[in-house]
């Protein structure tokens, strides 16, 4: 049972590493320079580059995951560029309304479910 058990945590742990990856590189793989789409197409490019540093995404990769994942772990998950406020409380918000909508459904769902394997166990052939 214990052997069960460490196996199925170090599957979520490795499931949840390369879902970090793919939601890092699925940032990363979006057209355009940050710099220049927050500054605009008429930006001087000394103030897109300096944005760019700022901002961190002239740095390798790695380094930009790492600072990333880092800063996720710690409760950051940055700032928006559009309200220039942190997205957490946006995101919580979204999370609150996401969880009230799985509510409604498993409410709904789940009379449905036992209903349907009640007939199916009566309605054997």
């Amino acid at each position: 049972m214990l052997s069960f058990l460490a196996r199925r945590v170090s599957l979520s742990l490795v499931t949840l590493f390369l879902l970090s990856i793919m939601v890092f590189l699925g940032g990363q793989v979006l057209p355009g320079n940050v710099g220049r789409a927050i500054l605009g197409p008429f930006a001087d490019q000394r103030a897109v580059d300096a944005l760019n540093h700022t901002l961190g995404v002239d740095r390798p990769l790695l380094a930009q995951y790492w600072g990333w994942i880092s800063n996720f772990v710690q409760g950051d998950m940055g700032t928006s560029y559009i309200f220039r406020s942190p997205v957490a409380p946006f995101v919580i918000d979204a999370l609150g309304n996401s969880m009230k909508l799985a509510a409604v459904a498993f409410v709904l769902v789940v009379p449905i479910g036992i209903l349907g394997g009640v007939v199916a166990a009566l309605n054997l052939n």
